[in-house]
């Protein structure tokens, strides 16, 4: 048992909740241990310690360890410890470089596929208006096949920091955070004319978002009540209470999974899509959408067939509902009818997140 001691003694120090503190107490208390070959030659003190600091499982051991248990054959914490820091080591020089390989590897095949399908997406210009953005910099593609970028430029006032929010055909939003209050602005896409829409109390409102060039949603904590902001006369209105998303959305979009398998990683999601104002629901395996976006959408066939790389993903906004895919340093958006259940190009934009293309 002395043994089992000393071997979760040494997990204690490799892997303890401080990790600084496990090593040092544990390099302390383990010759005591070591040495130890009888019951008595641990005391109190000591088994307390490696309890409390080191490792609650070799502790205990100690404390229900007779006499009969102390062997005198011990584990060279050394050579042992030296031996275990060398393998996590050497596994996490392999991780990493593995993971090097991998990213580079990616990279260089976004960069041969991102041309390949651009020239298909640019034939697609009677799309419509999208969006895509980071904290403070932004690109949008517009309905005539134009593209643009541009950053939020952060505020010259110390500690104070422009995040975008919502992204329209016309106004880019962002906010700020000053003395505990946060403050909605608006400029166009130039970002120029740049105005002040809302200012509220951090601790007042849970969530707020822009619904559209016309209105915003808050909920207030203290009432659980989601409210629409009219911008141009600057009234509230109530909207309702204890809703899950945000307010005058058409459809609701939820990711369901066959098994717990399936949902630990991801796979074969199944999308149901209901009609909020008649309840009615549409389920859509992940496998249907992407066979009959293929089948039916030039460049998404070209992508399968040539095994691009995809990541798609079902969203609602407003009165729509789209099938969002991230392809080669690009996000392709196919518009769901709920009727008839079929999907047509909508747009595409350029992928923020994706900056060496």
């Amino acid at each position: 048992m002395k043994k089992t001691a000393q071997i979760f003694m040494i997990l204690g120090m490799m892997f303890g909740l401080n990790i600084i503190i496990s090593i040092a107490v544990g390099m302390l208390l383990y010759p005591h241990v070591a040495k130890a070959e009888k019951k008595s030659d641990v005391s109190l003190g000591v088994k307390i310690s490696i309890l409390v600091f080191v490792s609650p499982v070799a502790g205990i051991i100690l404390f229900f360890m007779k006499d009969g248990d102390f062997e005198k054959d011990n584990i060279n914490v050394k050579k042992t410890v030296l031996a275990i820091i060398g393998v996590i080591v050497a596994l996490v020089i392999l991780l990493t470089f593995l993971v090097i390989v991998l990213l580079n590897a990616e990279h260089e095949r976004t960069e041969r596929e991102a041309p390949k399908v651009l020239a298909l997406l640019k034939k697609r210009e009677d799309g419509h208006f999208r969006a895509s953005w980071s904290r403070n910099h932004f690109t949008v593609t517009y309905s005539d096949g134009r593209t643009a970028e541009g950053y939020v430029p952060w505020s010259d006032e110390e500690n104070i920091r422009e995040y975008i929010d919502e992204i329209t055909e016309n106004y880019v939003y962002f906010y700020t955070y000053e003395d505990n209050h946060c403050h909605v602005y608006r400029c166009t896409h130039s970002l120029k004319d740049k105005e002040l829409i809302l200012k509220f109390h951090n601790d007042d409102v849970g969530s707020w978002g822009v619904l559209n060039d016309e209105e915003m949603y808050l909920e207030y904590e203290s009432e659980r009540n989601y409210y629409i902001y009219n911008i141009a006369d600057g009234t509230f209105e109530r909207y309702g209470i204890g809703l899950t998303s945000p307010a005058k959305r058409k459809y609701e979009v939820r990711a369901e999974y066959p098994s717990t398998w399936d949902e630990i990683f991801e796979t074969n999601r199944i999308y149901s899509v209901k009609d909020t104002e008649t309840g009615k629901i549409r389920y859509l395996p992940e496998k249907e959408i992407h066979a009959n976006i293929c089948a039916n959408n030039e460049e998404m066939a070209f992508i399968k067939e040539n095994g691009f790389y995809n990541n798609m993903h079902f969203i609602a906004e407003d009165d729509k509902v789209f099938a969002e895919y991230y392809v080669s340093g690009y996000v392709i958006y196919y518009l769901y009818d709920f009727e008839t259940e079929t999907f047509t190009y909508y747009s595409y934009v350029k992928d923020i997140n994706q900056n060496w293309v």
